[in-house]
């Protein structure tokens, strides 16, 4: 677990924070990742969610979760909506970051090995590419060997970069394994490539989380818009599950992916995962403590601090 620590020192530069703006009328929303799991945002988008609630927003694709950390605490975002370990790293530093509301549970990381690994135990010995050290995927790679019973230090784990650069390094064989979540697994499988290890399988915390600064919400105005977003973002689940080829229409032009086998495999598995109501479970918070912060650290985060599901229960409440 030093390799997280070593992760939480380096976040600790983003935290020259400015103050928030003052109320202002449009939600500014960073988008975390291009994967399946966004499409409830991509549905509220192409659907004009928002505008239906009287919500104006900008959505900008800020790229990695230290990025969208920098961006939230700067003012320049005021939500994030993003797989929230980076956040849970932050408020170890000193961040006020807050869940107010979570798309789906199911979090899958598989490790993909090279068509030459036949057995998990040929791992040793090779190098598998993680993204950075210290963020999910590099705790889902250490779950994964730890289920498999490689140790860490059997292998030579390097930092690669996101999803597609992970991909890459796994093709040109520069690497023997990789972590990577849907539907990428589906798309290496296609080629040859060797599942090892599913989470999905066991590990239930916040996949994509919608996330704000506590000062945020202490404005009645931040908090109207807030409210509006989860209305919106509940409906857009609602289209999900109820017009199956029009979420895969939204998913093919956002994806950019014209292989209706890929689109088909991302849907069938996240629809029926997606939550008509985006509380959250503070057991599945702690799953996400447990996984990425040392033992040593994991006593100065509670996870009925880091959430917040009030707005959520206003709205399942029929509070207008």
């Amino acid at each position: 677990m030093k390799f997280i620590a070593i992760a939480l020192a380096a976040l600790s530069l983003f935290f020259v924070s400015s103050p928030l703006q003052a109320d202002h009328k449009t939600l500014n929303i960073a988008q975390g990742y291009i994967a399946a799991d966004i499409l409830p945002l991509w549905i509220a988008i192409d659907r004009n969610l928002f505008e239906k609630h009287a919500l104006e927003t900008t959505v900008t694709y800020v790229r990695g979760g230290k990025n969208i950390v920098a961006a939230l605490l700067s003012g320049q975002s005021d939500m994030a909506v993003i797989l929230p370990s980076s956040f849970v790293l932050a408020n170890l530093q000193g961040a006020d970051f807050v869940f107010i509301g979570n798309s789906h549970s199911l979090l899958k990381y598989v490790l993909m090995a090279h068509p030459s690994i036949k057995a998990p135990v040929e791992l040793k010995g090779k190098r598998l590419a993680i993204s950075t050290v210290g963020d999910l995927s590099h705790a889902m790679t250490l779950l994964a060997l730890q289920r498999l019973g490689i140790g860490p230090k059997e292998l030579e784990v390097i930092q690669v970069g996101q999803q597609p650069e992970r991909m890459l390094a796994l093709r040109n064989s520069s690497v023997r394994a990789t972590t990577v979540s849907t539907p990428f697994d589906f798309m290496l499988k296609k080629e040859g490539f060797v599942p090892l290890f599913d989470s999905s399988n066991e590990v239930r915390t916040l996949a994509t989380a919608y996330i704000v600064r506590q000062k945020f919400l202490q404005s009645a105005a931040h908090r109207s818009m807030a409210e509006k977003f989860l209305r919106a973002m509940t409906e857009a689940v609602r289209i999900i599950k109820t017009e199956r080829d029009y979420a895969l229409r939204v998913l093919d032009k956002n994806l950019r992916n014209t292989d209706p086998e890929i689109l088909k495999y991302s849907y069938d598995f996240l629809a029926p995962a997606y939550h008509d109501s985006p509380r959250m479970k503070a057991a599945e918070v702690q799953t996400l403590i447990d996984l990425i912060v040392p033992p040593d650290k994991r006593k100065e985060l509670s996870a009925e601090k880091l959430m917040d599901n009030s707005l959520v229960a206003k709205i399942e409440n029929g509070g207008s």
